[in-house]
Protein backbone atom coordinates (compact mmCIF):
# COMPACT_ATOMS: atom_id res chain seq x y z
CA UNK A 1 0.00 0.00 0.00
CA UNK A 2 1.38 3.53 -0.53
CA UNK A 3 1.68 5.66 2.27
CA UNK A 4 -0.20 8.80 1.73
CA UNK A 5 1.39 11.98 0.51
CA UNK A 6 1.45 14.48 3.28
CA UNK A 7 -0.86 16.94 4.00
CA UNK A 8 2.08 20.00 3.36
CA UNK A 9 2.65 18.57 0.13
CA UNK A 10 -0.85 17.85 -0.98
CA UNK A 11 -1.71 21.45 -0.20
CA UNK A 12 1.83 22.87 -1.16
CA UNK A 13 0.78 25.97 -2.15
CA UNK A 14 1.04 27.40 1.28
CA UNK A 15 5.25 26.10 1.75
CA UNK A 16 5.86 27.51 -2.02
CA UNK A 17 3.84 31.11 -0.90
CA UNK A 18 5.42 31.14 2.59
CA UNK A 19 9.17 30.58 0.97
CA UNK A 20 8.31 33.30 -1.85
CA UNK A 21 7.41 35.38 1.29
CA UNK A 22 10.70 34.60 3.02
CA UNK A 23 12.90 34.97 0.54
CA UNK A 24 11.15 38.56 -0.39
CA UNK A 25 11.56 39.29 3.38
CA UNK A 26 15.03 38.30 3.06
CA UNK A 27 15.75 40.92 0.04
CA UNK A 28 14.24 43.95 2.00
CA UNK A 29 16.38 43.22 5.11
CA UNK A 30 19.31 43.57 2.82
CA UNK A 31 18.63 46.00 0.97
CA UNK A 32 17.25 48.70 3.57
CA UNK A 33 17.90 50.07 6.91
CA UNK A 34 17.73 46.93 8.51
CA UNK A 35 20.87 45.83 6.79
CA UNK A 36 22.87 45.70 9.42
CA UNK A 37 20.86 43.61 11.53
CA UNK A 38 20.62 41.24 8.95
CA UNK A 39 24.26 40.88 7.98
CA UNK A 40 24.89 41.03 11.85
CA UNK A 41 22.24 37.61 12.31
CA UNK A 42 23.98 36.59 9.21
CA UNK A 43 27.49 35.92 9.80
CA UNK A 44 26.90 36.16 14.00
CA UNK A 45 28.70 32.98 15.54
CA UNK A 46 26.73 30.78 17.10
CA UNK A 47 28.38 28.34 19.56
CA UNK A 48 26.93 24.63 20.59
CA UNK A 49 28.36 22.22 22.56
CA UNK A 50 30.24 21.38 25.96
CA UNK A 51 34.20 22.51 26.47
CA UNK A 52 36.25 21.05 23.96
CA UNK A 53 33.21 19.28 22.13
CA UNK A 54 32.11 22.87 21.44
CA UNK A 55 31.10 23.76 17.86
CA UNK A 56 31.26 27.43 16.51
CA UNK A 57 29.90 28.60 13.16
CA UNK A 58 28.06 31.26 11.89
CA UNK A 59 24.17 31.35 12.37
CA UNK A 60 23.61 30.69 8.34
CA UNK A 61 26.42 27.57 8.57
CA UNK A 62 23.73 26.37 11.12
CA UNK A 63 20.50 26.48 8.93
CA UNK A 64 22.31 25.29 5.61
CA UNK A 65 24.15 22.35 7.33
CA UNK A 66 21.90 21.87 10.50
CA UNK A 67 18.38 22.74 10.24
CA UNK A 68 18.08 21.65 6.53
CA UNK A 69 19.06 18.27 7.51
CA UNK A 70 15.72 17.77 8.55
CA UNK A 71 14.32 19.42 4.60
CA UNK A 72 16.61 17.02 3.40
CA UNK A 73 15.35 13.73 5.70
CA UNK A 74 11.54 14.59 4.66
CA UNK A 75 12.19 14.47 0.76
CA UNK A 76 14.49 11.62 1.20
CA UNK A 77 12.28 9.50 3.18
CA UNK A 78 9.07 10.75 0.50
CA UNK A 79 11.51 9.89 -2.28
CA UNK A 80 12.11 5.87 -0.15
CA UNK A 81 8.05 5.45 -0.49
CA UNK A 82 7.95 5.91 -3.90
CA UNK A 83 10.65 3.96 -4.74
CA UNK A 84 9.32 1.27 -2.35
CA UNK A 85 5.46 1.29 -3.48
CA UNK A 86 5.01 4.41 -5.73
CA UNK A 87 5.79 5.28 -8.86
CA UNK A 88 9.12 4.68 -9.04
CA UNK A 89 9.25 1.13 -7.46
CA UNK A 90 10.21 -0.17 -10.51
CA UNK A 91 14.10 -0.63 -11.59
CA UNK A 92 13.41 0.99 -14.97
CA UNK A 93 11.28 3.66 -13.72
CA UNK A 94 13.68 4.64 -10.73
CA UNK A 95 16.58 4.44 -13.34
CA UNK A 96 15.27 7.39 -14.86
CA UNK A 97 15.31 9.80 -12.50
CA UNK A 98 19.04 9.01 -11.94
CA UNK A 99 19.92 8.75 -15.52
CA UNK A 100 18.43 12.75 -15.58
CA UNK A 101 20.39 13.68 -12.81
CA UNK A 102 23.43 12.02 -14.10
CA UNK A 103 22.70 14.47 -17.58
CA UNK A 104 21.95 17.45 -15.47
CA UNK A 105 25.57 16.84 -13.87
CA UNK A 106 27.26 16.08 -17.12
CA UNK A 107 25.89 19.14 -19.23
CA UNK A 108 26.37 21.72 -17.10
CA UNK A 109 29.95 21.07 -16.57
CA UNK A 110 30.95 20.48 -20.20
CA UNK A 111 28.71 24.37 -20.83
CA UNK A 112 30.87 25.34 -18.44
CA UNK A 113 34.35 23.43 -19.52
CA UNK A 114 33.97 25.15 -22.92
CA UNK A 115 33.57 28.81 -21.95
CA UNK A 116 36.06 28.08 -19.64
CA UNK A 117 38.79 26.23 -21.16
CA UNK A 118 41.62 28.87 -22.31
CA UNK A 119 41.91 29.88 -18.44
CA UNK A 120 43.38 27.22 -16.02
CA UNK A 121 42.09 29.65 -13.08
CA UNK A 122 38.47 29.52 -13.81
CA UNK A 123 38.63 25.83 -15.16
CA UNK A 124 39.21 24.63 -11.72
CA UNK A 125 35.18 25.66 -10.86
CA UNK A 126 34.04 23.53 -13.52
CA UNK A 127 31.96 21.73 -10.58
CA UNK A 128 30.00 24.39 -9.71
CA UNK A 129 27.14 24.28 -12.07
CA UNK A 130 26.55 20.80 -11.13
CA UNK A 131 24.48 20.89 -8.11
CA UNK A 132 20.49 21.84 -8.13
CA UNK A 133 19.37 23.55 -4.80
CA UNK A 134 16.29 21.34 -4.34
CA UNK A 135 15.14 23.67 -1.86
CA UNK A 136 14.15 26.53 -3.94
CA UNK A 137 12.79 23.49 -6.78
CA UNK A 138 10.41 21.93 -4.94
CA UNK A 139 9.40 25.07 -3.05
CA UNK A 140 8.79 26.16 -6.42
CA UNK A 141 7.24 23.15 -7.49
CA UNK A 142 4.86 23.11 -4.22
CA UNK A 143 3.49 26.75 -5.46
CA UNK A 144 1.77 24.10 -8.22
CA UNK A 145 -0.15 22.45 -5.54
CA UNK A 146 -2.60 19.48 -6.73
CA UNK A 147 -2.31 20.51 -10.27
CA UNK A 148 1.28 18.48 -10.50
CA UNK A 149 0.76 14.87 -10.36
CA UNK A 150 2.58 12.73 -7.61
CA UNK A 151 4.86 11.22 -9.91
CA UNK A 152 5.80 14.32 -11.50
CA UNK A 153 6.80 15.30 -8.07
CA UNK A 154 8.17 11.61 -7.11
CA UNK A 155 10.11 12.56 -10.02
CA UNK A 156 11.88 15.74 -9.75
CA UNK A 157 12.32 15.08 -6.11
CA UNK A 158 14.87 11.89 -6.77
CA UNK A 159 16.02 13.25 -9.48
CA UNK A 160 17.22 16.73 -7.46
CA UNK A 161 18.11 14.53 -4.61
CA UNK A 162 20.46 12.03 -6.98
CA UNK A 163 22.08 15.22 -8.16
CA UNK A 164 22.38 16.79 -5.30
CA UNK A 165 24.77 13.75 -3.40
CA UNK A 166 26.14 13.22 -6.56
CA UNK A 167 27.45 16.63 -6.37
CA UNK A 168 28.62 15.54 -2.88
CA UNK A 169 30.57 13.04 -3.96
CA UNK A 170 32.24 15.45 -6.82
CA UNK A 171 33.20 17.57 -4.19
CA UNK A 172 34.64 14.72 -2.32
CA UNK A 173 36.88 13.30 -4.82
CA UNK A 174 37.88 16.31 -6.80
CA UNK A 175 38.03 19.07 -4.20
CA UNK A 176 38.27 17.74 -0.69
CA UNK A 177 41.37 18.45 1.50
CA UNK A 178 40.94 16.04 4.55
CA UNK A 179 43.57 17.23 7.13
CA UNK A 180 43.06 13.94 8.55
CA UNK A 181 42.01 9.98 8.25
CA UNK A 182 39.53 9.98 11.04
CA UNK A 183 36.49 12.08 9.14
CA UNK A 184 36.56 9.74 6.32
CA UNK A 185 36.38 6.64 9.07
CA UNK A 186 33.97 8.60 10.70
CA UNK A 187 31.54 8.81 7.13
CA UNK A 188 32.49 5.06 6.60
CA UNK A 189 31.42 3.80 10.06
CA UNK A 190 27.89 5.88 9.61
CA UNK A 191 27.23 4.47 5.69
CA UNK A 192 28.06 1.07 6.51
CA UNK A 193 25.80 1.76 9.27
CA UNK A 194 22.68 2.54 8.09
CA UNK A 195 23.50 -0.20 5.08
CA UNK A 196 23.55 -2.86 8.16
CA UNK A 197 20.41 -1.82 9.83
CA UNK A 198 18.69 -1.76 6.36
CA UNK A 199 19.90 -5.40 5.29
CA UNK A 200 18.43 -6.21 8.41
CA UNK A 201 15.28 -4.67 8.34
CA UNK A 202 15.60 -3.22 11.44
CA UNK A 203 12.39 -1.30 12.09
CA UNK A 204 13.06 1.47 14.50
CA UNK A 205 14.16 5.10 13.77
CA UNK A 206 16.28 5.57 16.89
CA UNK A 207 19.54 4.07 15.38
CA UNK A 208 18.96 5.47 11.37
CA UNK A 209 19.21 9.03 13.17
CA UNK A 210 22.22 8.29 15.42
CA UNK A 211 23.54 6.51 12.59
CA UNK A 212 23.17 9.62 10.37
CA UNK A 213 24.61 11.75 13.47
CA UNK A 214 28.03 10.20 12.86
CA UNK A 215 27.64 10.54 8.99
CA UNK A 216 26.65 14.30 9.39
CA UNK A 217 29.53 14.48 11.71
CA UNK A 218 32.19 13.14 9.07
CA UNK A 219 30.76 15.08 6.62
CA UNK A 220 30.85 18.63 8.17
CA UNK A 221 34.50 17.58 9.46
CA UNK A 222 35.48 16.93 5.56
CA UNK A 223 34.20 20.05 4.53
CA UNK A 224 31.10 18.92 2.66
CA UNK A 225 27.87 19.74 2.53
CA UNK A 226 26.15 18.02 5.85
CA UNK A 227 22.78 18.32 5.14
CA UNK A 228 22.85 15.79 2.95
CA UNK A 229 23.21 13.01 5.48
CA UNK A 230 19.33 13.43 6.00
CA UNK A 231 18.56 12.73 2.49
CA UNK A 232 20.63 9.35 3.27
CA UNK A 233 19.02 8.43 6.58
CA UNK A 234 15.30 8.95 4.27
CA UNK A 235 16.52 6.65 1.95
CA UNK A 236 18.28 4.24 3.48
CA UNK A 237 14.96 3.31 5.79
CA UNK A 238 13.46 -0.36 5.14
CA UNK A 239 9.97 1.08 4.62
CA UNK A 240 8.25 -2.19 4.31
CA UNK A 241 9.34 -3.10 7.79
CA UNK A 242 7.89 -0.82 9.66
CA UNK A 243 4.13 -0.10 10.40
CA UNK A 244 2.37 2.12 7.48
CA UNK A 245 1.04 4.42 10.53
CA UNK A 246 4.32 4.77 12.08
CA UNK A 247 5.70 5.77 8.89
CA UNK A 248 3.03 8.08 7.91
CA UNK A 249 2.81 9.65 11.67
CA UNK A 250 6.20 10.12 11.27
CA UNK A 251 5.96 12.00 7.86
CA UNK A 252 3.22 14.20 9.47
CA UNK A 253 5.58 15.79 12.11
CA UNK A 254 8.04 16.74 9.89
CA UNK A 255 6.66 17.33 6.71
CA UNK A 256 5.48 21.03 8.50
CA UNK A 257 8.51 21.27 10.12
CA UNK A 258 10.94 21.71 7.09
CA UNK A 259 8.43 23.16 4.83
CA UNK A 260 6.63 25.76 6.77
CA UNK A 261 10.00 26.65 9.31
CA UNK A 262 13.25 25.28 7.70
CA UNK A 263 12.56 26.11 3.93
CA UNK A 264 11.79 29.64 5.28
CA UNK A 265 14.74 30.10 7.19
CA UNK A 266 16.57 28.93 4.88
CA UNK A 267 14.96 31.33 1.92
CA UNK A 268 15.10 34.37 4.46
CA UNK A 269 18.68 33.70 4.87
CA UNK A 270 19.83 32.86 1.77
CA UNK A 271 18.09 34.83 -0.07
CA UNK A 272 19.27 38.67 1.11
CA UNK A 273 21.27 39.61 -1.49
CA UNK A 274 22.56 43.43 -1.30
CA UNK A 275 21.90 44.97 -4.50
CA UNK A 276 23.87 48.05 -5.50
CA UNK A 277 20.87 50.81 -6.58
CA UNK A 278 23.31 53.88 -6.13
CA UNK A 279 22.99 55.59 -9.64
CA UNK A 280 26.14 56.04 -11.73
CA UNK A 281 27.37 59.42 -11.09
Amino acid sequence: MTVAIPRAIRDGRRAGAAMLLALALGMIAANSSLSDGYAFLHHNPLRLGLAELQIEAPLIDWINQGLLTVFFFQIGLHTNQEITTGVLASPCTAAVPAAAALGGMILPAAVYTLFNFSDPVALNGWAIPIATDIVLVLGLMSLFGGRVAPGVIAFITATAIFDDLGAVIVIALFYGEVAAVWPVAVIIAGLLTLFALNRCRYAHLAPYLLAGAVLWTGLIATGLEGAAAGAVVGLSLPLSSFQPHTVTSTMRRISPIALFFVVPMFAFFNGGVPLDLAQPR
